[in-house]
């Protein structure tokens, strides 16, 4: 689900909803996987969600896709803003703070896109299977035999 008026018309959120509603009933076993190098991301993880019936929904993952409800890229954007990648750049890069203001901002715009491409990195090693299973978002891992 986008949110665009494409998605509206077809009456996606509608549909994914009755999925939800349905899910959260259901007195049957609901097995959830995540296939080798896939990825599960925002209102198709919504509705598969194993919460919604923890009961009767279990999730597996491969060892190798990723998923969750952002994307990196998203989860930098609302939880590490360019203000805090900035404040990480001045702590770490040795010598930063004692530039004049000028030479100071200009590798600061220059260091922006490295730093900004490591907090996507590291929000991306949260999406992995090992670290699903730690927070018990997944029952368990499922080696891929080629």
């Amino acid at each position: 689900f986008a949110g665009g008026l494409r998605d509206m018309f077809g009456e996606v959120l509608k549909y994914g909803a009755m999925i939800v509603d349905n899910l959260r009933v259901y007195k049957q076993p609901v097995i959830v996987y995540v296939p080798y190098e896939a990825e599960l991301r925002g209102g198709a993880w919504v509705v598969i969600d194993s919460s919604i019936n923890p009961d009767q929904m279990q999730m597996y993952a491969a060892e190798v896709c990723q998923g969750g409800v952002l994307e990196p890229e998203g989860i930098v954007m609302l939880k590490y803003p360019e203000d805090d990648i900035v404040n990480t750049m001045m702590r770490l890069h040795p010598g930063l703070a004692d530039l004049p203001p000028e030479k100071q901002e200009k590798k600061k715009r220059d260091l922006l896109p490295t730093f900004k491409h490591l907090a996507v990195q590291f929000a991306a090693m949260h999406d992995t299977p090992k670290v699903m299973l730690e927070k018990k978002i997944i029952s368990g891992i499922v080696e891929w035999n080629r």
